[in-house]
């Protein structure tokens, strides 16, 4: 490998863990848990090949994913009521 392509890959590693600490970073705050988030994640899953029943689980991430959830499923209730009820 050429001293071009490490820096390169080097650099595009540094990039994808920074995304990586953001998005977890954006999980904790319900105000950042939207749609495009969520999108975000899984595509952010899909480039590694991530498939969930290959994942350890990790209980700090899993405690602070579902505290996450239930915050953005609090914040997203009443459009979900008003979905149900106007189609």
């Amino acid at each position: 490998m050429t001293k071009g392509e490490e820096a390169l890959k080097e650099l595009l590693l540094a990039i994808d863990t920074k995304m990586a600490k953001q998005i977890v970073k954006d999980l904790e705050d319900p105000e950042k848990c939207t749609p495009q988030l969520y999108n975000a994640i899984g595509k952010y899953l899909e480039r590694h090949k991530f498939q969930i029943n290959t994942i350890v689980p990790d209980e700090e991430v899993n405690s602070k994913m579902a505290i996450s959830l239930d915050a953005y499923r609090k914040n997203t209730e009443s459009d979900r009521e008003e979905e149900r009820m106007f189609g």
